[in-house]
């Protein structure tokens, strides 16, 4: 594991810290930051299909 934990710990470390509402919204606004959004993957799929 990265930090070093054991898998069982680490388990359990990860599920504690999930629990913490100010690490979840971290992590929650991480995700929808690096999230695509709709209308770009339309238009990545259209310039797929235009492509050939």
């Amino acid at each position: 594991m990265c930090a070093g934990y054991s898998k069982p710990t680490g388990r359990h470390i990860g599920a504690e810290n999930l629990s913490k509402p100010y690490i979840r919204v971290y992590i929650k606004s991480l995700l929808e930051e690096k999230a695509m959004k709709w209308e770009e993957a339309v238009k990545l799929v259209g310039g797929v299909g235009k492509s050939s």
